[in-house]
């Protein structure tokens, strides 16, 4: 049985760093497409924090798992790039 520890390590592992690396393209996607990959965020959340199908997790996510939503991790990602090339530079 998997701790909730070593939960968050393979949803961070497998599913996050996968939707981190392509956030730029699906961060332009219509808002269908982004309900899409907060669905998927709200069932790994589900997942880690051992929750039911119907249990609201949103809050859980950002306090608990430090994960943010669809619009707020491609908002985050383009500043970091920004950051990078203007100030690194």
């Amino acid at each position: 049985m998997l701790t909730q520890i070593n939960r968050k390590l393979v949803i961070n592992a497998y599913l996050l760093s996968k939707l981190r690396y392509m956030c730029p393209i699906w961060g332009t996607c219509p808002r269908s497409t982004k309900l899409q990959v907060e669905q998927m965020l709200r069932r790994a959340g589900r997942f880690v924090l051992k929750l039911q199908k119907y249990d609201t997790v949103k809050h859980e996510m950002s306090a608990e798992l430090k994960w943010l939503f669809p619009d707020y991790m491609y908002q985050y990602e383009l500043l970091n790039l920004a950051y990078s090339i203007f100030i690194k530079s």
